[in-house]
């Protein structure tokens, strides 16, 4: 699993950009649900 900065790593086609965009939403809802930020 690559780390959870985006910005760290080009994304080589827009597909992989849209997939780290989707995945990082994904971990930031998981995240705010738990620690109540």
């Amino acid at each position: 699993m690559p780390s959870a900065a985006p910005a760290a790593t080009p994304a080589s086609t827009p597909s992989v950009a849209l997939s780290q965009v989707k995945a990082v939403r994904g971990f930031n809802r998981f995240y705010t649900q738990h620690i109540g930020v």
